[in-house]
């Protein structure tokens, strides 16, 4: 039900530090994609369908002088399935950071 995680932005991002700076009450998006292997044909006919979940932010790390393009934070959520990973060696997922939102509501939708 949530855990800690490593924001990272790249050090060419402008206004770098504004994506480093989630506030304990904010909330995150993380985004990733779930593999679907269908039961008649091959393998490399796979799809993948984005999967999204929605993380309230409850604490944050000082940031470190020495790598400013990242700030270790801690969520509070529904625990994240690691196959959904956009990169599984190195465990990377998409996150979207939003303030001035006081809760969020999640439904499992299918789209056509």
């Amino acid at each position: 039900s949530g855990g800690d995680l490593r924001l990272f932005v790249d050090s060419g991002t402008p206004n770098l530090s504004h994506y480093l700076t989630p506030e304990p009450t904010e909330w995150m998006l993380l985004c990733g994609q779930r593999k679907i292997v269908h039961s008649v044909g091959p393998p490399e006919d796979a799809e993948y369908v984005n999967v999204f979940q929605w993380y309230r932010i409850v604490a944050t790390e000082d940031p470190d002088p020495a790598n400013p393009q990242q700030r270790y934070i801690t969520v509070a959520g529904p625990d994240w399935n690691m196959n959904w990973c956009l990169n599984t060696s190195t465990y990377e997922v998409q996150a979207v950071l939003f303030d001035g939102i006081s809760g969020v509501y999640t439904e499992t939708v299918e789209l056509d």
